[in-house]
């Protein structure tokens, strides 16, 4: 299976302070990848630089072998220009912790939006696929509230529903749950488990371990910046090879790990 992600010796630094180190890491196309580890161990920076929201301080990020924010000049990479960057970004969904919603357009606006504005989408296309996406995350009755009369949930769906209107080739999710209350992880849940069921390339950085056994093909476990165990989720949940991973896991674990 052909490699859809690529993280090519990926590395990131602010200043004297090095947030990832040589990160190595393939997702093919229809691939759930699920990115786990302690507070500070780079994992939301990663998932970032994926997403073409940071450009790595070293390395390269391709989505489809064309590396984000950089095109090919004579052999050599150099930056894209506003315009590709734009391009590329499109294909890439990110979903993260606190919504993001603009709170003076309803939930309609909100998802429309994208897609007139940068895909240069007919209003009327960009409504009708706006209430598919929004029927898909059960948001039907929804569309002409504001963010501030959704719940937490509710605003988490419509994010969701925000992102897939740019028809994305892969979706970055970024502790999606973190800033819910405990009732409204589920609903939300349920709508990841939906996309996956339905084959949507997804890298998603979390810290709910039950999700991530029930839904991930593989698991990723970063410490200090570094990739330190990767592979079969349930191979990686259960039987991690590495003692840190071993560690990390039967701190946030019922049982403790074999």
């Amino acid at each position: 299976m052909s490699a859809l992600l690529t993280f090519e010796d990926v590395g990131m630094t602010y200043g004297h302070t090095t947030v990832l180190e040589g990160v190595n890491a393939e997702i093919a196309a229809g691939e759930v990848v699920c990115v786990i580890g302690p507070s500070g161990s780079g994992k939301s920076t990663l998932l970032r630089c994926g997403a073409g929201l940071e450009t790595p301080s070293t390395g390269v990020v391709s989505v489809a072998g064309e590396p984000v924010g950089w095109t090919r000049r004579r052999g050599r990479l150099v930056p894209a220009r506003n315009r590709a960057v734009a391009r590329q970004r499109a294909q890439l969904g990110v979903v993260f912790q606190h919504f993001e919603l603009f709170p003076h357009m309803t939930v309609l606006e909100n998802i429309i939006e994208g897609p007139r504005g940068v895909l240069d989408v007919p209003a009327e296309d960009a409504r009708q696929r706006a209430r598919e996406l929004l029927g898909r995350v059960g948001l039907t009755a929804y569309e002409s509230r504001y963010p501030a009369q959704l719940s937490g949930g509710q605003q988490q769906r419509a994010a969701i529903a925000r992102s897939l209107a740019m028809r994305p080739a892969v979706m970055f999710f970024d502790e999606p749950t973190s800033a819910l209350d405990p009732e409204m992880v589920g609903e939300v849940l349920q709508v990841m488990r939906d996309l996956a069921a339905d084959g949507m390339t997804m890298l998603v950085v979390t810290h709910e371990m039950g999700f991530a056994g029930q839904i991930a093909d593989r698991v990723i476990f970063m410490d200090g910046g570094r990739v330190i165990e990767q592979g079969d989720a349930t191979a990686v949940l259960t039987r991690p090879q590495t003692a840190r991973c071993a560690e990390f896991l039967s701190r946030i674990l019922e049982r403790p790990v074999a």
